[in-house]
């Protein structure tokens, strides 16, 4: 291998296995080029290393620092640098990437920190306790020393009025904003003005609040609650650190599984960072949970419980989760319940205007503490009156608008209704809604029989059928259903009034039957065979790939019926009989070989018997036995006139006649 440093070439020296080249820099921007060796193909370069000396040691793995400088600064996303004074204790450290620049600098006694973001600059300095406090000892007995007997420490008393500085200066709740005393059995303040905030209380589990790696599908961050009221105004509140490598190959959700009144689950999914982000970007989540559609959907909620999920059953990676706070917002109660009571609000101090709409109800009302003359009724009253609860025996009304009804049985002759909402129910002995089994459903009264799904179902299961069965989850002997993939299934005997049409091919497994009236019988169905044609009075039978079979259609008859012009024959049968030569052959056809030991040609019979000659499909050349009897025939009878002739002059000669 040749090396080049600074335009000085030569081939490096090998040794111990390796390529070496020893050399003293000249400048500080020396260039070093290798070459390739010359050899055919790619020259490969393992354990390349620069170090001082005059030998070459062992190969050492490089150490690689964290967030190192890579690329042209475009491409720098977070920068961490540290640097130490080899003289002193002082080191300090600068973190910088997109959200901020964080600047420490740290000795054995100070620290402190430097925070810039876009919401401003904030400085923290800490420093060691304890030579703190030696110094502030220091430090005060030089204030006590240089102030003298200004103020003595008997000058100093707190009492039930306030604190006094002194004989002159008293501090009490009207000198300062606020002065609060904590007691074992509550908080005494004199004050103004008090602003008191809520206290919230994490959620999440105790071994899963600190840090904890998180690399399965669902991992429970929540116990189960139960029995605990939840609104449609209610709010959750998220927050976390996370850390992983590279970006997120699927979304990263926060679920709550919910259970209603009426024993249903479903859980609800919120997307906290999405898929292909990068960690980077989504160090910190914070979030606040709506639940409003939770509420569009239950009727209430009996229990819930929190859970995060990594949306991929295989392709699970690390995730740490860090300072994981989960909590549910609410207001801060200043006044308990109960402690406020009637005799501590001052006679005529609240009016109907500190009053809020449905807030007094009828048990907070003496019986007949208000009378008829009390009230104003007419039209405007009629339409503003609302009723929590009242029973009636009998109501009868020409018109009436009820925002929400609730009734055991409705019977009416006649339900008139823009948009009509029901959960489940029956209408018309059909079920409609949500199935014990899953999906929704419209049923009959038996559910097995016949029903369709709302189309939600997954791919290939049921969606329309008649006469299922008797087990929801096996396909009964004679049910018709279809898929929704559109298959279609019969499992029992289809009849068509009418010609059913097929645009694509039909594939029959068992027979093609037909019924007339005068019987019935099998189409033919053959493992060879596709279809029958009739040509020149043959019937063509062609092979599902290539190449036919044929058999000669027309019978052969002799009834004097079918003749006409009917004369004795002149042929000499014993010339044309003569003249039709005999052999002895190999017959090689249709993939069958014969020896044959007595035999006749076509092309033979083609010249001399001319009528009983066949030309077939396929310029194959034969002959009728049929039509080669009377041949035969005419010459036996030729033969026994010949005999009958001679038998009479062998008489006669031997009688002498």
């Amino acid at each position: 291998m040749d090396i080049e440093i600074n335009g000085n070439k030569r081939a490096a020296d090998f040794r111990n296995s390796k390529f070496q080249h020893t050399f003293t820099p000249t400048k500080a921007d020396e260039k070093i080029k290798l070459y390739h060796m010359g050899c055919v193909g790619e020259t490969q370069i393992t354990h390349l290393q620069i170090e001082k000396g005059n030998d070459a040691t062992a190969f050492e793995i490089p150490i690689k620092q964290p967030n190192a400088l890579t690329g042209v600064f475009k491409e720098i996303r977070d920068l961490d640098l540290q640097m130490r004074d080899t003289n002193s204790d002082f080191w300090a450290k600068v973190r910088l990437n997109n959200k901020g620049m964080l600047t420490e600098f740290q000795n054995k006694e100070l620290k402190s920190l430097l925070t810039s973001t876009a919401d401003g600059v904030s400085v923290q300095v800490k420093k060691d306790i304890e030579k703190a406090k030696s110094e502030f000892n220091v430090r005060l007995n030089e204030i006590n020393a240089s102030v003298g007997g200004a103020l003595k420490k008997s000058d100093i008393a707190i009492t039930e009025e306030g604190i006094s500085l002194g004989s002159e200066t008293t501090i009490d709740g009207n000198t300062i904003s606020s002065m609060l005393v904590a007691k074992p059995e509550g908080i005494k303040a004199i004050t103004n003005k008090m602003i008191i905030g809520p206290a919230y209380d994490n959620l999440v589990y105790f071994d899963k609040r600190r840090s904890f790696v998180f690399n399965d599908e669902v991992i429970e961050i929540t116990e189960l609650f139960e029995n605990d009221v939840l609104l449609k105004s209610d709010r959750f509140q998220i927050s976390f650190d996370v850390n992983y490598d590279g970006e997120l190959p699927f979304n990263f959700e926060l679920i709550m599984a919910v259970s209603s009144l009426d024993d249903r689950y479903k859980p609800y999914a919120f997307q906290l960072i999405q898929r292909g982000s990068l960690a980077r970007n989504n160090g910190k989540i914070d979030l606040t949970l709506n639940l409003d559609n939770i509420f569009e959907e239950m009727t209430g909620v009996e229990s819930y419980q929190f859970k995060l999920r990594q949306a991929s059953k295989t392709n699970n990676i690390n995730m740490t989760i860090s300072n994981l706070k989960l909590f549910k917002k609410k207001d801060a109660t200043l006044i308990v319940d109960g402690s406020i009571k009637g005799r501590q609000i001052a006679g005529e101090t609240i009016t109907g205007g500190h009053i809020k709409a449905g807030t007094i109800e009828s048990v907070n009302i003496n019986t007949e503490a208000i009378k008829a003359e009390h009230l104003k009724v007419d039209q405007a009253m009629i339409n503003k009156l609302l009723v929590n609860d009242m029973l009636v025996t009998n109501l009868f009304a020409k018109e009436a608008f009820i925002r929400n009804l609730k009734s055991v049985k409705i019977s009416a002759t006649q339900l008139e209704t823009d948009f009509l909402r029901a959960y489940k129910g029956y209408i018309g002995g059909f079920q409609v809604g949500r199935h014990e089994k899953g999906g929704a459903w419209l049923t009959g009264e038996n559910q097995f029989y016949v029903g369709m799904s709302n189309g939600s179902g997954a791919w290939g299961q049921t969606a329309l059928w008649v006469n299922w069965g008797t087990r929801w989850d096996e396909v009964g002997p004679r049910a018709w259903y279809v898929k929704e993939t559109g298959e279609m299934y019969c499992k029992n005997v289809a009849r068509f009034s009418s010609s059913p049409e097929i645009y694509a091919d039909l594939w029959v497994s068992g027979d093609i039957k037909y019924s007339t009236k005068n019987g019935t019988g099998h189409w033919i169905s053959s493992p060879q065979y596709k279809k029958i044609e009739q040509k020149g009075g043959f019937a063509y039978i062609y092979y599902s790939s290539y190449g036919y079979d044929w058999w000669e259609l027309n019978k052969e008859i002799s009834d004097k019926r079918y003749k006409r012009n009917i004369q004795e024959s002149k042929v000499n049968a014993l010339d044309v009989i003569g003249k039709l030569k005999t052999y002895s052959f190999t017959k090689e056809y249709d993939g069958q070989v014969k020896d044959i030991e007595c035999g006749i040609m076509a092309q033979d019979v083609e010249q001399h018997a001319n009528p009983a000659f066949k030309q077939l499909p396929d310029d194959i050349k034969s002959y009728s036995a049929f039509e080669m009897i009377p041949y035969l025939i005419k010459g036996i009878q030729e033969l026994t006139a010949q005999n009958k002739l001679l038998q009479e002059k062998v008489e006669a000669i031997t009688h002498g006649r």
